[in-house]
């Protein structure tokens, strides 16, 4: 990306902002934007961006929203290369934190076995499709009845082997999974009236077994005769001439043909269906199950096999019975598995153990964050192995620090005793994650920056500011940090974004333009250096008269002298330019060069001030001060003329401008409108006149339209 080129229109109170980024020799830009100007929805604009989401104005919604992030070549920017970095946000955590614990060679050695594993693992549930009817979700279905949970397929098989492998044939192999078990099925079984009924039924059932002349209950049913009969015939024993003895009790009955031994036992199966009671109690069962089209299929199997109600009693109990026997029916495939993963599981504790012991990237950068940032608590991964080798997300340990001990805590724990400052460098980390993590893939990444380092103490605003520049050296990242905080503003300028790419908010009436910010660093400097220019020696006078403070204290004539050209005294309209210049020379020993050393200093103030209403493009900081005190001046006149009191006003010695409103106020309650004006100038003009060197944000923070506007306002004052 060599341009990033945005045109925005109608996006979250942004009117209009068109810019181009040029990253060709530069990739990082620093913007200064007051509050409510531009910064949050900037951000906002490139976070919908990131996400795939569209941009709007929330207030005008009516009004059509433009939002064009193209590079250099007019192709729209990738959204997947924009990261948006928020002032704090809590609950964020980069998705791509697991990428830096990864270690390749294990990774690979680790998944090699478990492909193998998983193979057995699919041609066994393969194998269950047929027996169980199921066509999906065996895995899961085996593995919540015996594991109580899903996802857990290995372990439910280790569970049962030894049930498995009992050498007893299976008994309920042949009973269809899919039709017997479904959700619709399990709640109704649940029913307490469904439950009574099937209740009645297993009692009269069992009764009946108990009386059966070949059956009983828990020993020999049905279905182990069944299963009986049908090993017999596969192992051919009736071809063999071999016979089979019943009793029932008191006499033996001789069988020597598969097709007597099938008889007796359905015999025996519908002398006790017959029964009487236990028809009325299977018919209540059955209205139930009838008036349920969704367990039809159900009902239809059951009424076929009514023998297996009974085994209804304990719903996963017979469950687990039935997976176990369809097991038997696929023992080779059940052993294989078995066995691969016995043999293996040595080589993969030991692969897990190698895992933990692994310094991965992810340690590299908890501890950059541990070295730069001062916090009171120092971060671990506590399931390393699981990441590293299963994916799994880490979980984070946080060890809190004190002067005399250490503990670990929760983080929900830990958010609750840090200060503003520490909760925000735990959502630095995050941030770090997520950079280093795009570092490591390659990716392009245009960080959004959105004043990261509010509410740090300084040796964490310098630490996130060190580890910007470090990312701003790399060669697939840029950078656009936005700040309402003139001094990280003028930090980061003297750390490593030049002077060119610092730029600064200058509002306008149909939207918003980034101009390159000036004096920076020390403007008093440059006016100094440039009196000739009458707005740069005008804006000089307030430094000066600071120092003059300073250094010979209030009741010295030079600072007498220059507060009259500030505000509206007896001398005002005699102090000549000559008469500054010749203070400025005694303050700093240097013959500075001015325009008209004859014109007096309040006419210049006015005539400088009317030259800026038609002036295109921002005023700079210069022109904001002369027409700060220009307003002031003309306001002040306004009110001494109204007030008429000369002995009133020969009084003030200091705070002239808010007395002089008070008085005007006092004397005129019902000028709605020039009150309305005389507030707001004397709410703006003294934090914008009174400055120094280190403090000169109110003034930038001020819109170019507000001031214009209000000097129009106050040079109207009188004039109805």
């Amino acid at each position: 990306m060599k341009k990033l080129n945005i045109k925005l229109e109608n996006t979250y109170g942004i009117r209009k902002l068109e810019h181009t980024f040029d990253f060709d020799k530069t990739k990082t830009y620093s913007i200064y934007a007051t509050n409510g100007s531009m910064k949050t929805s900037f951000t906002k604009t490139f976070g919908d961006f990131g996400d795939g989401n569209d941009s709007k104005d929330m207030i005008f919604t009516e009004r059509e929203t433009v939002r064009e992030i193209t590079d250099e070549n007019g192709n729209e920017l990738d959204s997947g290369a924009v990261f948006v970095v928020k002032p704090y946000d809590e609950n964020y955590a980069s998705g791509r934190t697991s990428t830096l614990l990864v270690n390749k060679e294990l990774k690979d050695k680790y998944d090699k076995i478990w492909l193998n594993i998983k193979t057995l693992e699919d041609e066994l549930v393969k194998k269950l499709k047929a027996p169980s009817g199921l066509a999906k979700g065996i895995d899961d279905e085996v593995s919540e009845v015996i594991m109580s949970t899903k996802g857990k397929f290995l372990e439910a098989v280790q569970r049962v082997e030894k049930e498995v492998n009992d050498g007893k044939d299976p008994v309920l192999n042949e009973v269809s999974y899919s039709k017997l078990f479904n959700e619709k099925v399990v709640k109704l079984l649940s029913d307490k009236a469904v439950q009574a009924d099937l209740n009645e039924y297993i009692t009269r059932y069992d009764e009946l077994v108990e009386q059966s002349k070949y059956f009983r209950k828990g020993v020999f049913n049905h279905t182990n005769a069944s299963t009986i009969a049908k090993t017999l015939v596969q192992n051919g024993f009736f071809d063999a001439s071999h016979t089979v003895s019943f009793s029932d009790g008191t006499a033996k009955s001789e069988i020597s043909s598969e097709a007597d031994l099938k008889k007796v036992i359905e015999d025996e199966l519908q002398e006790i269906l017959k029964d009487e009671k236990l028809r009325k109690a299977f018919d209540k069962l059955d209205k139930k199950l009838t008036s349920n089209n969704e367990v039809r299929e159900f009902r239809d199997y059951i009424t076929e096999h009514k023998e297996l109600i009974p085994e209804l009693a304990n719903i996963n109990y017979f469950k687990q019975r039935i997976w176990i026997d369809y097991f038997k029916v696929c023992l080779a495939d059940f052993n294989n598995l078995i066995t691969a993963h016995n043999d293996a599981k040595k080589e993969l504790d030991d692969i897990r153990e190698q895992a933990n012991q692994e310094r991965t990237r992810w340690a590299e950068v908890v501890d950059v964050f541990n070295s730069r940032f001062n916090v009171p608590f120092v971060l671990s991964v506590e399931n390393q192995s699981d990441v590293i080798l299963d994916g799994l997300l880490p979980s984070l340990s946080f060890e809190f620090r004190d002067e005399e001990s250490k503990k670990l805590v929760k983080r929900d724990e830990l958010l609750q005793v840090l200060s503003t400052g520490e909760r925000k460098a735990l959502y630095i980390l995050n941030v770090l994650f997520e950079i280093e993590a795009r570092k490591d893939l390659g990716e392009e990444t245009l960080l959004i920056v959105d004043d990261i380092a509010d509410s740090f103490d300084y040796k964490n605003k310098y630490a996130i500011i060190e580890y910007l520049k470090d990312t701003a050296e790399l060669d697939n990242f840029y950078q656009i940090i936005l700040t309402h905080n003139f001094d990280f503003f003028r930090t980061i300028q003297s750390r490593y974004v030049p002077y060119k790419h610092c730029l600064m908010v200058n509002k306008k009436t149909d939207g918003i333009d980034l101009v390159v910010a000036e004096y920076i660093n020390n403007p008093f400097k440059h006016f100094l250096e440039n009196t000739a220019e009458n707005a740069k020696l005008l804006a000089l006078i307030p430094f000066v008269r600071n120092i003059v403070e300073y250094t010979k204290g209030e009741d010295a004539p030079d600072f007498t002298l220059l507060t009259s050209t500030l505000h509206i005294k007896k001398d005002t309209e005699t102090i000549t330019i000559k008469n500054v210049k010749d203070i400025i020379k005694d303050v700093f020993n240097k013959d500075v060069t001015v325009s008209d050393e004859n014109k007096i200093v309040a006419d210049l103030f006015t005539e400088t001030a009317d030259t800026l209403l038609s002036k295109n493009g921002s005023l700079g900081l210069e022109n904001k001060i002369v027409l700060s005190v220009a307003i002031r001046l003309k306001a002040e006149k306004f009110m001494i003329n109204e007030i008429n009191d000369t002995a009133f006003v020969e009084s003030i010695s200091k705070n002239q401008t808010a007395k002089l409103a008070d008085r005007y106020i006092t004397d005129n309650p019902t000028k709605d409108e020039e009150i309305a004006v005389i507030k707001k100038v004397n709410l703006i003009t003294p934090q914008n006149i009174h400055i120094n060197s280190f403090m000169y944000e109110p003034i930038l923070d001020m819109s170019d339209v507000e001031l214009k506007d209000l000097y129009n306002r106050v040079s109207t004052l009188g004039s109805k």
